[in-house]
C-alpha cells in the first residue's frame, strides 16, 4: 500500500493544555492536502495552523504551503538513489 494515498487525522494533547493535530487527505491520484496545527495553550495568539497541497511524480514532488500569513513553494527532485536536490521559497510578510 502506498502510504501517501492514505487519509488520516492525528491529534495529541497534554495536561498543560498544549494541543497538536495533523492530517492528510488524498484528493486524487498523486495529489494530497495536508493540515497541521499547534496550540501552546488557550491563548490563540500563540497558535499556528498550516495547510499544504502537494503533487507527487515518480521522481519528484512540488508543494505549496500557507499558514500564519506566510507562503512557501518547494520542489524536490531525486537525482540518484541516494541523492536528491531541490529548492524552497518563502514569503513572510512583515
Amino acid at each position: 500500500m502506498n502510504q501517501d494515498e492514505v487519509s488520516f487525522i492525528s491529534t495529541r494533547s497534554d495536561a498543560s493544555g498544549k494541543l497538536e493535530f495533523s492530517g492528510q487527505y488524498s484528493v486524487a491520484k498523486d495529489w494530497s492536502l495536508r493540515a497541521e496545527g499547534f496550540f501552546m495553550d488557550s491563548d490563540i495568539a500563540k497558535s499556528h495552523v498550516q495547510f499544504e497541497v502537494m503533487r507527487e511524480f515518480n521522481d519528484s514532488h512540488i508543494s505549496y504551503k500557507t499558514g500564519g500569513g506566510s507562503h512557501n513553494l518547494s520542489w524536490m527532485q531525486t537525482l540518484t538513489p541516494s541523492f536528491m536536490a531541490g529548492f524552497e521559497m518563502f514569503y513572510v510578510p512583515m
